[in-house]
């Protein structure tokens, strides 16, 4: 049979028939060009390109046609360029519904299935867009679903590096789009910039690693996201190695900081507390956070709860008389606080209720005394507190305490057990005494040491200071030539 019977400009001529007829006009092949007189949707008629086909099936024959599209109206093609639908156009979906044919596929059957395969394609799309989280979202589940039941402070401290270094980077972005150069450039990010020192930063960006790690390693099981884009960055990409920090006070530099307090301008409260940090090695937040509840002054005692503990471990204080006495000054300072330590209550808080200290008060007490500038709307007492040997802070009362106790003979596992340290290794399997006698005689110990020390009367500790250690470098050089 002739096929391409027809010319672009016979169609686009044709007119429709006066009686309101159709009018056909054969291509050959099974197409053929319907042409339509003018209507509402179509003012200058229409002109349909139509297949008519003969479909074998299992009773026979059926006849049946489809439309092909619209001479002149704008379709998509196979490559999705949107143009005039033609008639050469319409000869190529004719051919293709004339295999389908073939195939013995009804060619209005398959176009239905291709449009539902499309909106099921789109419906999933579009599904898909919507449950995009961004890093921001998804760690809002993960605060919820896991750090909330899994820490102790329900994630407000990752909530808080997040908020300070994730979130104006990466907190808007889609999580699935993240990869391994937004992971370093943050880490990057971190380790130049900031406010404190190199090395705080180096921790802090070891730190952010690790937390983001751990982030996107549980949206990852969820399937939020496919990939692992911190997979391949260590510790070395990051931060780097951390030197382990190591200072402690001397004998001397204990009495240079009772020296030093005057001046420092503190509050007898914190004061105090400093002094109980030195005498218990507790940490800071352990102090900052206790009730009075917690010390049991008729047997000296402070029973630090699991709940409140870094390792989760119920700890037992012995209260030397040095301890106690600090303790009982607290109490008395709180004016009936339930807290040792009280704290500001908000403008618009209920006067009844209390709340302890900040974790950060005592430190920023220290640092804000050993600053070379003072910082806006705090102390003036700059480098009042800066010893001798360097700057200090609360957490290092509580190494100094260790290393003095080794000073005084106590021995090493009787220290660890004083500090809440569990035991590692084989020693954790057999090793299980709690060494409450033990470690009451070192508490003892270390406070009557404290004690003698705050009653010193050498105040003039840098010159002393200075003598000590050339002595001991002459004593050395000697037996090193013995």
């Amino acid at each position: 049979m002739a096929e391409n019977l027809l010319t672009d400009a016979e169609v686009r001529s044709a007119t429709p028939r006066l009686d309101g007829k159709p009018r056909y006009l054969p291509d050959g092949g099974g197409l053929r060009i319907r042409v339509l007189p003018a209507s509402s949707r179509n003012p200058k008629g229409a002109r349909l390109a139509e297949f008519n086909f003969k479909l074998k099936t299992a009773t026979g024959y059926r006849s049946s046609a489809i439309v092909l599209g619209t001479i002149g109206e704008p379709f998509a093609d196979s490559d999705g360029t949107v143009r005039p639908f033609t008639l050469a156009a319409a000869r190529r979906a004719r051919d293709t519904a004339r295999f389908q044919v073939k195939k013995g596929i009804d060619p209005n059957q398959a176009r239905h299935l291709h449009r539902l395969e499309a909106i099921e394609t789109h419906q999933a799309r579009l599904e898909g867009l919507q449950a995009r989280r961004t890093v921001r979202e998804a760690f809002g589940r993960w605060e919820e679903l896991y750090l909330d039941k899994h820490r102790k402070d329900g994630g407000a401290e990752v909530r808080a590096l997040f908020e300070r270094h994730v979130f104006p980077q990466l907190g808007d972005r889609v999580l699935e789009s993240l990869r391994r150069a937004d992971i370093t450039d943050l880490i990057d990010h971190i380790v130049s910039g900031g406010k404190t020192g190199r090395t705080a930063n180096r921790r802090t960006a070891n730190m952010a690693l690790a937390l983001v790690r751990q982030f996107v390693r549980w949206c990852a099981i969820r399937e939020w996201i496919e990939r692992d884009p911190t997979l391949g960055i260590s510790r070395k990409d990051a931060g780097g190695r951390e030197e382990s920090r190591d200072r402690n006070l001397s004998d001397l530099e204990i009495i240079e900081l009772r020296d030093r307090m005057p001046s420092a301008k503190l509050t007898e409260r914190t004061t105090e507390a400093l002094w109980l940090l030195l005498a218990t090695g507790a940490r800071v937040g352990e102090l900052s956070g206790a009730p009075v509840a917690e010390f049991a002054l008729d047997v000296a005692e402070w029973r630090i709860p699991g709940e409140r503990t870094k390792n989760g471990d119920r700890h037992v204080v012995h209260l030397s008389a040095f301890a106690l006495a600090r303790v009982q000054r607290l109490i008395a300072l709180g004016n009936g606080s339930k807290w040792l330590l009280p704290g500001r209550a908000p403008a618009d808080a209920d006067p009844d209720v209390t709340q302890p200290v900040s974790p950060k008060y005592l430190a920023k007490q220290v640092n804000d005394r050993q600053r070379t500038e003072p910082l806006k709307r705090r102390s003036k007492a700059t480098g009042s507190l800066l010893l001798a040997q360097g700057d200090w802070t609360p957490h290092d009362l509580r190494r100094t305490m260790a290393s003095r106790m080794g000073d005084l003979g106590v021995r090493p596992d009787v220290i660890e057990r004083c500090l809440n340290h569990r035991a590692e290794g084989i020693a954790a399997v057999y090793q299980r005494a709690d060494l409450l006698p033990e470690r009451r005689a070192a508490f003892s110990a270390w406070g009557a040491k404290l004690e003698a020390l705050l009653q010193a009367t050498t105040t003039n500790v840098t010159p002393l200071r200075i003598q000590e250690a050339q002595h001991a470098g002459v004593l050395l050089r000697r037996r090193a030539l013995a």
